[in-house]
């Protein structure tokens, strides 16, 4: 069995001013060779947690324990070694062996590239480490054509859509062929594809060089099947470490301690939630052993769900005697929306684009001939992959880029939330930044402390709102990267616009908050406001938007109420639609699926 390359022995941390400890009491062990998988809501602890495994990204504050590094080869610090065949303090790894050998992407992927070309970026690490000109020629060709980034070599790094800086921010790691790489979110801007073919290569590294991977990522769903082992924290402290398959265990005893959910359940995979919530069934009665583990992939899902079938007397594939008795629940929720939209509507369309084109260089349109009309009230969800041109459209809407030739018409005050939400703050605490919205700058009268009451109202009801009200003394750019992303929107929703535009909203976020950010959302459209969206989050955009569109090559190629839409779709669609498909048709959420199990076990 492999040797542990990383060891944590009670370590607390707490950053400076906070009123309580970010992570306490951590004892783990991470082996070689493993896929390490960190879980929990978002402030849980996790990237504070990741930060501690590499010296140079340990934060300033009031920190405990011990964390090790073990490396049983050469030791290359030019030091004297361990006596414990290379077990040292991570803190007191030399610069070299930590960048080296323990490779570190964060959250904030524009505070990690330095350089002005893509191509002097992946060698950037390697030139800082000494290696000669023709062993950095070589690494950075093979790392671009292994990330599949090998087009943009060449291209500004201020060119790039913020999917493909991550992927560079990546690969610029990678280069340097570390034995351990650390990765805070990495997938949270990529579309669904291009998440996969990342993952995919994550994976590959891992089985074939061996290299150490441990990972935080709200989408479990990309992470979890390839996951040797998952870390799930909660408070700043660890509940437990199991095997993906073994997480409903963990779930349960947790359900029965503290009499509700585990924080991370919206954010495992949609098959494991199926088979929890059918595996209680109505009664509480669990179903039959044969079942077998919780499926964690599409696949499993799928084997699970035919099984399951069997086993209440239905027939395998025979999802059309319960889609025809049960799809009337899912057109009635279907219909509920619509009517919704209906009730909210004030006149026609709010926003009318024509056929509008935008390019930023001469040579190379990034809109091409678009139109679109989105119905006012209506909460539309526009996907499509990294660069296909969605943060444009919505700049260009908000009035941030003015079209080159077409027409956009807009009823109502416009608000745009952009995609880092960092660019948005300018003060030294979050209450003030939501302050900053309310207050006339010139008179000086920010700060809460100052005295204005109705201002401190609405800044205490949206701190209480985005549940960042223990945050409001801490500096936005302690955030992580959840928080951060809340009271961005916190500043934005204070405009009160008529029609609001949110570029990635659902980045950083956990599965909690962000079926609470769908209900806000709901609201908002209650109230008659029209929402906008741009995400690859396929799950949120089924379960809480009305419509969706598909962009593509500078236009969009496809709009329509959202059962149709990912119901036709074969790769941009959910997993519950790709899992359900020819068993139970024209379910597209984890509650379409439930509501229709519910109606078969009657």
């Amino acid at each position: 069995m492999a040797g542990n390359i990383i060891e944590f022995d009670n370590v607390s941390f707490t950053y400076p001013g906070a009123n309580k400890a970010a992570i306490k009491d951590i004892t783990f062990e991470i082996r070689q060779s493993e896929f390490i998988v960190i879980a929990g809501k978002s402030g849980c602890g996790k990237s504070t947690l990741l930060s501690h495994m590499k010296k140079n990204h340990i934060p300033f504050g009031r920190g405990e324990g011990n964390m090790y590094f073990i490396d049983n080869a050469n030791n290359e610090s030019g030091g004297i070694p361990n006596i414990n065949s290379g077990r040292i303090p991570i803190e007191e790894m030399s610069d070299r062996d930590s960048a080296k050998k323990i490779g570190f992407v964060g959250q904030d992927i524009d505070s990690q590239i330095v350089s002005d070309k893509v191509w002097h970026e992946l060698s950037f690490g390697l030139e800082n480490l000494g290696y000669k000109n023709d062993v950095m020629r070589r690494r950075t060709a093979e790392i671009a054509e292994f990330m599949g980034i090998r087009e943009i070599y060449r291209k500004k790094t201020e060119e790039l859509s913020g999917g493909e800086k991550q992927l560079v921010a990546l690969a610029s790691v990678m280069a340097m062929n570390p034995k351990v790489l650390i990765l805070d979110e990495p997938v949270n801007q990529l579309s669904p594809k291009a998440a996969k073919s990342f993952i995919n290569a994550l994976v590959q590294i891992n089985r074939e060089l061996s290299t150490t991977i441990v990972i935080s990522e709200q989408r479990l769903s990309d992470v979890l099947p390839y996951a040797d082992r998952v870390v799930v924290m909660q408070d700043g402290e660890i509940v437990d470490i199991k095997k993906p398959e073994e997480l409903d265990v963990v779930f349960d005893e947790y359900r029965k301690k503290k009499e509700r959910e585990l924080a991370i359940y919206n954010a495992i995979p949609a098959a494991s939630r199926i088979y929890m919530s059918a595996r209680k069934g109505q009664d509480g009665k669990q179903l039959n052993e044969k079942h077998g583990k919780m499926p964690v992939s599409v696949r499993q899902g799928r084997e699970w769900l035919e099984s399951i079938h069997n086993v209440e007397g239905g027939q395998s594939g025979t999802g059309k005697q319960n889609a025809n008795g049960k799809q009337n629940a899912n057109e009635k929720q279907n219909a509920n929306e619509k009517q919704i939209v209906a009730e909210n509507k004030k006149s026609g369309d709010c926003v009318k684009v024509k056929d509008i084109s935008f390019s930023y260089a001469k040579d190379r349109k990034v809109i091409d001939k678009l139109s679109l009309n989105i119905e006012s009230g209506s909460f539309t969800a526009i996907m499509g992959g990294n660069g296909s041109g969605k943060t444009t459209l919505l700049k260009c809407i908000s009035g941030i880029l003015k079209v080159r030739s077409g027409k956009i018409e807009t009823d109502g005050k416009v608000a745009y939330l952009v995609q880092n939400p960092k660019a948005l703050f300018t003060e030294l605490t979050a209450e003030e930044e939501l302050a900053e919205v309310l207050t006339d700058n010139k008179k000086n009268d920010k700060k809460i402390k100052s005295g204005n009451d109705q201002i401190k109202k609405k800044v205490d009801e949206m701190l209480a709102l985005l549940e960042i009200d223990d945050c409001r003394k801490m500096h936005p750019y302690d955030l992580s990267g959840g928080q951060a992303q809340r009271l961005a929107l916190g500043k934005v929703l204070l405009t009160e616009p008529d029609i609001l535009l949110l570029d990635e909203p659902t980045k950083g976020l956990d599965g909690e908050f962000k079926e609470k950010l769908g209900q806000i959302l709901k609201q908002l459209q209650s109230r008659g406001k029209t929402i906008v969206v741009i995400t690859h989050d396929m799950e949120f955009a089924a379960k809480h938007a009305t419509h969706c569109a598909f962009m593509f090559d500078g236009d969009i190629v496809a709009s329509d109420e959202k059962y149709t839409f990912f119901c036709e779709n074969m790769f941009f669609t959910t997993e519950v639609s790709r899992m359900t498909k020819g068993i139970l048709e024209r379910c597209i959420t984890v509650e379409d699926v439930q509501r229709r199990l519910a109606h078969g076990n009657k």
